[in-house]
């Protein structure tokens, strides 16, 4: 008797789960690509503020935490050709968050560091 209510017990937390997983795959909000075709970002205007307010205190001379020196935009580019860059200040499942416990960096902040990127990084 106690087996029959335990695998029913199961059988409905399965089916619960899986319909709730298909409810949130269909009301879903897929976000538009992001168009930078018209966003002129340089990292000397743009981008380097952006690092000296959130990452250079842990990302800096002194410390160089995950194994980046941000002080040196060589290092910035190589976290944004990994992956790590984004993944980190999108907070993406499987990348640290970052800024760490800080409030995630605001979207237009995000959107003008992914268009650095996109529109090949210039200085």
């Amino acid at each position: 008797m106690k087996k029959t209510i335990l695998s029913g017990f199961v059988l409905l937390l399965i089916f619960a789960t899986c319909k709730t997983a298909r409810q949130s795959e269909k009301t879903a909000v897929t976000q538009p690509a992001l168009d930078c075709s018209t966003m002129d970002v340089t990292y000397s205007f743009d981008i380097k503020p952006v690092f000296e307010t959130f990452c250079f205190e842990c990302h800096g001379e002194k410390e160089a935490e995950g194994g980046y020196n941000f002080m040196m935009i060589s290092e910035i580019k190589r976290a944004a050709k990994s992956g790590a860059l984004l993944g980190s200040i999108k907070w993406k499942r499987g990348f640290s968050r970052m800024p760490e416990k800080a409030p995630q960096l605001d979207a237009q902040t995000i959107n003008k560091i992914e268009c650095w990127i996109k529109n090949g990084m210039k200085e």
